[in-house]
């Protein structure tokens, strides 16, 4: 037994048990990993003493050299790559580098709002402070003591928020793992997000950074005072320079919320896209993996046992309609990919030839996932492997093979041989905003024409949870035959969602990110206006007096609000270009300059500053002249 926090050598990947390499040769896998066909396999070393991961990786490149000579055949263009047992494998390191970047990226922007935030009250508050402060000066006390203290309250609040937030890291981090924990076939993954030392000393060392950056600026501002004005209190200038500062890092603040809701409301389009999927319906449609490979099933034998069990499935109550595909790839995707060219097309060079996805899959497919047939027909029983080589093409494909009139009945080369093409459907494929339409095709799952079918996914259609059927569908395969292994058999809209994990993740963190925003800017904006109304309390009395009306004084406070708002989003829309390329890859259906989406996020941030403005503006108007005309 291995010790209990030990879960493998593969970031996120956990064991459970481990079996001796003899279980290999025995149909645990598909094929035996000490053939030369068979690559699923990775090999372990502990490196000798004073030896490094790049000799050992010149070592074996050489060593791969000289068995690709000794057996070309087989290990022509092979190579060896050598990595640290330790950290997530090259595989995935590219999407969970992309993936920290996003989220490093976004809070950086969150805690710039925050500074900038805290920053622009603690402005306010050294205004607030400024006879305070001149007293103090005056009665001896230096310029750099009176910094001193003033930063040490900003340094106290940031510890204090450090604190706060190390704590909510702690249910923070379960949500963000409630994410990543499922991958696309099912599996489980875990990952180690506990608090450590090093995320302890770095979110400190953090919150004394911010703590100096956004304290140290008022502090000096507050510091550096007209002590006769100051003391009469009777001159603004201090409170005027006050709110222009204030006023810039409210523009700061609007501008850096409309990037995160712009982002925000870009990726939840794409993630609704996502789930909704383009063309066809993922609700209500149960997956499910047969393995009749692993018990050395041969191709008519599987093929007799898938054959019952979709004649079983489909006769029990509440399921609508079953189909199946080939079990090497995802029911809805790819599988592989294949030439295809016109009759009489020659490329010059095998680089030159046209590569298009493909899928096998059996009839009633595109009735199970409600993918729309534009013309022609579903396979059926008449293609049979006896029978003429028929194809199922998607609309890009056909505009690209005949653009001028209909591709249905028209032969196509697929791998060099004839196909008559009998269907075009609607492209179901999502792309995301770096994509053009891709080209794909379906061929018949009963032909065989690349290789007789063996594994296979099951695609069953139930009027209810597809999750509470599983069990059912589970006991009538087990019923034809239980020694066939079943795997991922999961409802499709989660195979989905796992499958576009990293476009979820960005939606739902991204969102959070900019609602918090959206709060710190209308706090902040509230502070500012707050500010300025009480510096002004003396002008706007005489106003009253002179015969404003109090709806002429809310204007004039919302306008200023107001104003600030509209330079902040303008200097907002510059970022949002900037950012939403960096997400162009995560947005799937939404273009990453759409324009509804922006101008909802400018309106969204634009409610939100005439309500922050709103309420300062409304206590203005409640000024008593009397009283205001004896302020100061």
């Amino acid at each position: 037994m291995t010790p209990p926090d030990f879960d493998g050598v593969l970031i996120g990947s956990p064991n459970d048990i481990w079996i001796p390499t003899m279980m290999l040769r025995a149909g645990y896998r598909w094929c035996n990993g000490f053939t030369a066909d068979c690559d699923f396999l990775s090999v372990m070393g502990r490196l000798a003493p004073g030896q490094t991961v790049t000799t050992a990786q010149a070592e074996l490149s050489t060593l791969a050299a000289q068995l690709a000579t000794a057996y070309p055949a087989t290990n022509e263009d092979k190579r060896v790559l050598v990595f640290p047992a330790i950290g997530v494998s090259p595989d995935s390191r590219e999407e969970f580098r992309y993936q920290m970047q996003l989220l490093m990226a976004v809070a950086g922007l969150l805690l710039l709002i925050a500074c900038a935030n805290v920053a622009g009250l603690w402005l306010v508050r050294g205004a607030a402070r400024q006879k305070e402060i001149a007293l103090r000066l005056c009665l001896g006390a230096g310029r750099a003591r009176l910094v001193r203290q003033l930063l040490t309250e900003s340094l106290l609040l940031a510890l204090a928020g450090g604190v706060l937030g190390v704590i909510l890291s702690f249910w923070g981090k379960d949500l963000l793992m409630a994410l990543l924990v499922a991958d696309s076939e099912g599996y489980r993954h875990a990952y180690d997000v506990s608090l450590n030392s090093r995320v302890l000393i770095y979110s400190c060392v953090l919150s004394l950074i911010t703590g100096l950056l956004f304290g140290l600026v008022p502090a000096l501002q507050s510091s550096r005072q007209d002590l006769t004005n100051a003391l009469k209190r009777g001159d603004n200038r201090s409170g005027t320079s006050h709110q222009r500062l204030g006023g810039g890092l409210v523009v700061a603040q609007i501008a850096v919320s409309l990037i995160l809701l712009a982002g925000a409301a870009l990726l939840v389009r794409s993630a609704a896209n996502v789930q909704k999927g383009m063309n066809f319906d993922s609700e209500h449609v149960a997956l499910m993996r047969l393995r009749p490979r692993l018990v050395q099933y041969t191709p008519e034998k599987a093929q007799a046992f898938t054959r019952d069990v979709v004649r079983r499935l489909s006769a029990l109550p509440g399921v609508e309609s079953v189909s199946l595909a080939k079990g090497g790839g995802f029911a809805w995707l790819e599988s592989n990919d294949v030439s295809v060219a016109l009759p009489g097309q020659i490329p010059d060079r095998p680089e030159n030839e046209f590569h298009v996805d493909y899928h096998e899959i059996a009839p009633r497919f595109f009735e199970t996932l409600k993918i729309p047939l534009i013309e022609g027909r579903d396979f059926d029983d008449r293609d049979r492997p006896d029978s003429p080589r028929v194809v199922i093409i998607n609309e890009t494909l056909a505009r690209r093979l005949w653009p001028n009139h209909s591709s249905l009945d028209q032969v196509t080369m697929v791998e060099n041989h004839p196909y008559r093409v009998v269907g075009v459907f609607k492209d179901s494929r999502l792309r995301n905003a770096l994509e053009s339409p891709l080209p794909f095709l379906y061929v018949p799952y009963w032909q065989n024409n690349f290789e007789p079918q063996i594994d296979s996914r099951l695609v069953v259609r139930v009027l209810g949870d597809p999750k509470e059927m599983l069990p059912t569908l589970r006991r009538e395969v087990v019923a034809v035959d239980e020694k066939v292994p079943i795997s991922e058999d999961l409802p499709m809209a989660e195979q989905v969602r796992g499958h576009y994990k990293p476009v979820i993740l960005a939606s739902r963190v991204v969102t959070c990110a900019g609602l918090i925003a959206l709060f710190l800017t209308a706090i902040g904006l509230y502070g500012v206006l707050a500010f300025a109304v009480t510096q002004r309390t003396r002008e706007i009395g005489i106003r009253m007096a002179l015969g404003a009306k109090r709806a002429d004084i809310l204007r004039m406070v919302v306008r200023n609000g107001i104003g600030l708002t509209v330079v902040g989003l303008g200097v907002g829309l510059v970022g949002v270009f900037g950012l939403t390329r960096f997400v162009a890859s995560l947005l799937f259906g939404v273009a990453p300059t759409d324009v509804l989406t922006i101008v909802s996020a400018s309106v969204v941030l634009m409610a939100a500053a005439l309500i922050a403005s709103y309420v300062p503006a409304r206590r203005a108007t409640k000024v008593n002249p009397v009283v205001s005309l004896r302020y100061e």
